[in-house]
């Protein structure tokens, strides 16, 4: 005779004392609501779904070993550095630790795991989801081709399971919906692998009023034992309290340096990874695709020939006098070091645009709204059909580069886009979501001045090296791109975007 605890019959009544997906799991269990400690007889760890991931939901997780069974590179492995006190830098070790200080941390239990010595290892590290409800995404209408929010996400799971188990979710069931309930994993004898349950659903039905968990225990299948946690997710609160609306104005321009009329374009495909970074930090885009700004016939932005007949160059092109300087002569010189440019065409643009923007944006507003209220709290991207001055192109050398955009400076809301090395589209589409996020503060994933400065660069990874938004991405002399994607961002850095986001104790001040 079948003991209800045993194989099928065993999952057969789960799911029949438990058909709402609430806490309860069998009359028997429920008398007695203790558990043992954390990861005693399973550990289940959540990654996004490698092949269909596209960067529309935010999902911090931290990478390790995983015993090969994760995806990506380990973060120990190419962490280099991180902001100490703005004299020195923390050491790789260091770093590793700061970085982990990110996440909520519980020991692992797990007889296989007694021998780990490091602390990644030892640790069980919760991830963080963002994503919006269903409510809020449904109430919103937002017109079908556009990239959506996402309130329902699928997640893959690695398991490791040291005592015969059933792995159920737990989780408040007026939040959430999740599919399947019951993991597809019963048995102790494969080590770490990944979940016959090759995806697992996640719904909110609600807007969150604070961070919430989705737990999954571990219900051995020997009586002796009681049920332990072997996995958590916490995700993110999103009602309107945390929730963040950013105005961006998305401008092409019109030039004519020489004798050749060109127009910018920002692609489709770059709004839509815009929108995705933005919906990770639980930002909610409203992007104006505006009419172009002609600059043709400005002077700032022509080379024209003197009475000399001599090459006389606009305010805002830069002119190569030195030969050696890896710069682009005829480029737009933009930079904020060099020049004012950014600020000049934000203000001419504004200036010629204020009743569009006024409708488009504060039709209902009881503000004064002026053109110096529209400067500052209009996110304006300026793409031209021109080199950034800080490209480089030589049939010599192998350091060829293009700057695809750049931000006026960091924490600053305005950025301009150019060409690629060997095209006027961009070879990435995640430059414009890029420099947007420098506009809202965040920094790049690499060093870029030692000492690091500011408590805001938490960490810094070799060059390339991570899928972060904010990672640079492997560009050949031909234009190819390699490496993977740019579409993740760490929770830290939604915080810094969106200050609406709920803090943690160790988060960068």
């Amino acid at each position: 005779m079948n003991n209800i605890y045993n194989g099928f019959t065993f999952v057969k009544a789960l799911s029949l004392n438990n058909p709402t997906g609430t806490s309860t799991i069998g009359k028997s269990l429920l008398e007695n609501a203790a558990e043992e400690k954390p990861f005693l007889h399973a550990v289940v760890e959540f990654r996004t779904v490698y092949k269909t991931y596209d960067g529309s939901f935010g999902y911090d997780w931290y990478r390790k070993n995983d015993n090969g069974q994760s995806y990506g590179g380990m973060y120990k492995s190419f962490i280099e550095s991180g902001y100490k006190d703005g004299k020195t830098n923390l050491k790789p070790d260091e770093a590793i630790n700061r970085f982990l200080d990110m996440y909520e941390e519980i020991s692992i239990n797990l007889s296989s795991r007694k021998s780990q010595k490091e602390r990644e290892e030892k640790n069980y590290q919760v991830p963080y989801l963002s994503m919006f409800s269903k409510e809020t995404v449904e109430a919103m209408k937002l017109p079908k081709d556009f990239v959506q929010p996402q309130f329902s996400i699928t997640l893959s799971a690695i398991v490791e399971i040291a005592r015969n188990s059933i792995l159920k979710f737990e989780y408040d069931t007026t939040l959430f919906d999740i599919t399947p309930q019951i993991l597809a994993d019963k048995s102790a004898d494969r080590g770490i692998h990944h979940s016959k349950t090759k995806e697992i659903t996640i719904i909110c039905k609600k807007d969150l009023d604070s961070n919430k968990e989705i737990k999954i225990y571990a219900y051995p299948q020997d009586r002796k034992y009681k049920r332990s946690l072997a996995g958590k997710i916490t995700v993110l609160q999103n009602n309107e309290k945390v929730r963040k609306n950013v105005n961006f104005a998305l401008v092409n321009i019109r030039t004519k340096i020489r004798d050749e009329d060109v127009t910018g374009k920002i692609e489709p495909t770059e709004i839509d990874a815009l929108r995705k970074a933005m919906y990770q930090c639980l930002i909610l885009p409203n992007i104006l695709e505006a009419p172009l700004l002609d600059l043709s016939d400005n002077d700032n932005f022509k080379i024209i020939k003197n009475n000399f007949g001599n090459d006389q160059y606009g305010k805002y092109i830069f002119h190569k006098t030195i030969p050696t300087v890896k710069w682009t002569d005829g480029g737009i010189f933009h930079s904020y070091t060099y020049s004012d440019c950014h600020d000049y065409v934000k203000k001419l643009y504004i200036s010629k645009n204020q009743n569009l923007l006024k409708r488009t944006f504060y039709k209902n507003s009881k503000e004064t709204v002026d053109e110096q209220y529209l400067t500052d709290n209009i996110f304006t991207v300026f793409a031209f059909r021109e080199d950034s001055f800080q490209t480089y192109r030589s049939s010599y050398f192998f350091d060829n580069h293009a700057v695809e955009g750049e931000v006026k400076n960091i924490g600053e809301n305005t950025a301009m886009l150019f060409n690629s090395l060997n095209s006027a589209k961009r070879a990435n589409d995640t430059s414009l979501a890029h420099e947007v996020l420098h506009g809202l503060g965040i920094y790049h994933t690499h060093i870029d001045e030692n000492p690091i400065p500011t408590s805001k660069i938490l960490c810094t990874f070799e060059e390339k090296s991570t899928d972060n938004y904010m990672s640079y991405r492997a560009v050949d002399p031909d234009g190819t791109v390699k490496g993977g994607e740019r579409e993740t961002l760490w929770r830290w850095q939604w915080k810094i975007a969106n200050k609406n986001i709920p803090e943690i104790e160790s988060d960068p001040k």
